[in-house]
């Protein structure tokens, strides 16, 4: 038997809150037929409940406000206390008494629904995010704040594809905590994206996307955009193969330059385009707005293995870029080839040891962010 029963009023009952008594009395002329013979059918069966709720939602269209009611019986159940030489399996069951309650009060109640999710969001940028599935190829610091901000936004079904598992270093700019330690980025973000949003739909692997592209083409096949923000030339460049071969998903890639001050996205639209002519050989970006001793890299010691530098807030601010980059692309607002920089107080790379070599901002810039094609230099050269 339920401890819930959800009613839909036709009709709006007195304002006075009613006594435990005139409960039935108070509903019954708002309900229509069917459900107040259910609601009585209920009622009595579900008497030998400690605590019940009534759900009330009031008249008119869908999404109509909802309130809760928390009937209590306020009594011990003698015949569910301990009885000597019995199993609780043969203990005898609770008998419906068909009781009023003693004592009824008002609770809130939160419905986990996606109109009420993202009822404060009145852009419509939604429309593009609902039927969308989007691949994510790395879920790193950017590629983890990507997707959070994503979901949030109204993206209803996403991949996650990552090889690794997070170490206690990321946890300065990741989104995922020390409860995280240890276990594959990818299921990790997973879990904790569906925690906060049960309504979306997540699938993770845990390994390269070169594996996923040979193994489970389909699911690139199925995407609308894949964003690629691993670092990892690659990745990047299986992907921008098979874009250039014409493939019909759209293609993101972002990532930061060192120290964060400056981000960047690549953005691809449906067909055949190729961006590896704007990267060196190695996958260093011609077009850097900054330049640091040894590129900025920093190497760990003796494993071989490097990071690049930088701080949560700068990355939260790229993120937000190349989320905002996402959603202009899902609602058909990218019809082209585009180049999208974050800069944040570019001048301060001096501090660092850096030099800052992008366009002059007007004075008093602290945050800016410039959309435009690909760079035509070099063009010839892929």
């Amino acid at each position: 038997m339920a401890a819930g029963f959800y009613i839909k009023l036709e009709s709006y009952p007195d304002i006075k809150f009613p006594t435990p008594k005139g409960l039935i009395a108070w509903l019954l002329p708002h309900i229509s037929e069917g459900d107040a013979q259910k609601l009585s059918d209920w009622f009595e069966k579900s008497s030998s409940m400690v605590a019940r709720w009534i759900i009330l939602e009031l008249p008119g269209n869908n999404g109509s406000p909802v309130y809760t009611l928390n009937l209590y019986a306020r009594r011990h159940n003698t015949d569910r206390g301990p009885k000597l030489g019995l199993r609780a399996s043969r203990r005898k069951p609770v008998r419906a008494s068909g009781e009023l309650p003693e004592c009824i009060r008002s609770s809130g109640l939160n419905v986990i629904d996606r109109a009420d999710i993202h009822s404060r969001d009145l852009s419509n940028e939604i429309k593009g995010l609902e039927t969308a599935h989007v691949v994510f190829v790395g879920v790193g610091s950017l590629g983890g704040a990507v997707a959070s901000q994503l979901v949030r936004a109204g993206l209803k079904q996403l991949t996650l594809i990552d090889p690794d598992n997070l170490e206690s270093a990321n946890l300065g700019r990741h989104i995922l905590g020390a409860d995280d330690l240890g276990k594959p980025k990818a299921q990790a973000l997973q879990y904790r994206l569906t925690r906060d949003l049960p309504t979306i739909d997540v699938a993770a692997f845990n390994t390269y996307a070169q594996f996923i592209m040979e193994l489970k083409p389909e699911i690139f096949e199925k995407a609308d955009l894949i964003i690629v923000t691993t670092a990892d030339w690659e990745s990047e460049v299986a992907l921008w193969t098979k874009k250039a071969e014409g493939a019909t998903w759209g293609l993101l890639q972002g990532w930061s330059e060192p120290h964060t001050l400056v981000g960047h996205a690549l953005i691809a639209p449906q067909g055949a385009h190729d961006g590896r002519y704007l990267f060196s050989d190695n996958g260093d970006f011609i077009h850097r707005y900054t330049n640091w001793p040894e590129g900025g890299v920093i190497p760990l010691p003796a494993c071989g293995e490097s990071f690049i530098p930088g701080g949560s807030a700068g990355m939260t601010n790229i993120a937000a870029m190349v989320a905002q980059a996402a959603i202009r692309f899902l609602n058909t607002h990218q019809h082209g080839p585009a180049w999208v920089t974050s800069l944040y107080r570019p001048q301060d790379a001096v501090l660092s040891g850096g030099k800052y070599l992008g366009p002059e901002l007007p004075e008093g810039t602290i945050l800016s962010v410039l959309e435009r094609g690909w760079p035509e230099s070099e063009k010839n050269n892929i």
